[in-house]
């Protein structure tokens, strides 16, 4: 009878706590259903159009750019950065600046000038459709998570609805207009300003602290791979695109000359650099380089960022910016440290990403430390506010 109890209670408990996600993840979808803001999104699903609100839309985006083993704290930190990105598609003229847009093309910098504008409270009252086909997010449907997520699919959901409705209607802006919500997985050991990635100063993308970063399993990987097959790979990748071979001299004119190297307090001998708990990391190429572009026998970085961001590299006589070449050779990040040895080119790549705007790894470490997604956003973009356009 024991036995027949025990077998009982080991196939009833999962499924009534089954069951018990289901009902809740359910309600809140259900909840987010009934949510009308006013800001809609055309969809096309089931051979007809529908009309999605943009908080309803957020819950089946989000599974793009989440890991449902994140904290709660940043699947909030995630809703609120995507749904500040959409608003900044349907209003393109009220983002502050992007890092993105070519010279003299940045949008909404004399739209408005704060929270009092004309144009901001036209967002927070009035109404906007958008096409699905002109966001740049990624939307699942229902089959496709619960192919996804399987019997997790209701408890997922009720975690991801959860979320936005507790953050229904935030937005973050700088100056009273939306920032690009940049974002990468895995820092240097700290975030980079646009000024130092794009050659453009924009005040809520500087640099901080992110030592977390450092902890992440992949933060440095190494590895040796034959000069031919490098120069093999690069040759057809230009045959391809044959603008990614560039003129190194044309294409630096005018530039700082003294970028590629740190400031005397983070330099350290033979190209490492000490950080936080007596760990070091590679400091990547910023005391990797080697201006000699007449090598053609050789890879060399020609020119590097502060924090090791390579800008430009010689390939056996041809240069390359470092982000086509970590594209080509499939690196994690254009933040890498390249020399010969006896079995050809050793790689070392730092970081994951960028490492501008917000670490994904560094939020998630900040989350389980008991913070919560305004501290978290307020720490990776400088001077924003969190602004609720519900209300």
């Amino acid at each position: 009878m024991r036995v027949v109890i025990l077998l009982v209670s080991l196939i009833a408990v999962p499924y009534i706590m089954w069951q018990v996600m289901r009902i809740k993840g359910n309600k809140n979808i259900t909840a987010l259903e009934n949510v009308q803001t006013g800001k809609s999104v055309s969809i096309f699903e089931g051979n007809d159009y529908a009309l999605m609100d943009v908080e309803e839309y957020l819950v089946y985006c989000l599974p793009g750019i989440v890991d449902m083993g994140m904290d709660d704290e940043m699947l909030k930190t995630m809703a609120i950065i995507m749904r500040t990105s959409i608003y900044g598609e349907m209003y393109p003229e009220l983002v502050y600046q992007s890092p993105y847009a070519e010279e003299g093309g940045e949008t909404g910098l004399e739209v408005a000038t704060g929270t009092d504008s004309a144009m901001y409270n036209l967002i927070r009252n009035g109404s906007c459709l958008v096409n699905e086909d002109s966001l740049t997010e990624v939307r699942y449907d229902k089959s496709e998570l619960m192919d996804k997520w399987g019997g997790s699919y209701y408890t997922y959901m009720n975690r991801l609805c959860s979320a936005v409705l507790a953050t229904k209607g935030q937005v973050i802006c700088y100056e009273g207009m939306f920032i690009v919500p940049v974002y990468h997985q895995v820092s240097v050991g700290q975030t980079v300003s646009a000024q130092e990635i794009y050659g453009k100063e924009i005040p809520y993308l500087q640099g901080t602290d992110s030592k977390e970063d450092i902890t992440c399993d992949g933060f440095s990987v190494t590895q040796v791979v034959d000069g031919l097959r490098i120069k093999k790979l690069c040759d057809l990748y230009c045959e391809q695109n044959p603008a990614a071979y560039v003129d190194y001299s044309k294409d630096t004119s005018g530039t700082n000359e003294d970028s590629s190297s740190a400031d005397d307090e983070t330099k350290a001998e033979n190209g490492r650099e000490t950080t936080a708990g007596d760990k070091t990391t590679e400091k990547g190429s910023a005391d990797n380089v080697d201006k000699n572009t007449n090598k053609e026998n050789e890879i060399n970085i020609l020119e590097a960022t502060e924090h090791g961001f390579v800008k430009y590299v010689n390939v056996f006589g041809k240069t390359m910016t470092g982000q086509t070449f970590a594209g080509v050779m499939g690196l994690q990040s254009a933040n890498f440290h390249i020399d010969q040895v006896d079995d050809g080119y050793r790689i070392i790549t730092i970081g994951k990403g960028n490492s501008l705007g917000l670490s994904l790894w560094g939020g998630e470490a900040m989350a389980r430390q008991g913070r919560t997604c305004d501290e978290i956003i307020k720490k990776y973009y400088a001077n924003v506010d969190i602004v609720d356009m519900a209300q």
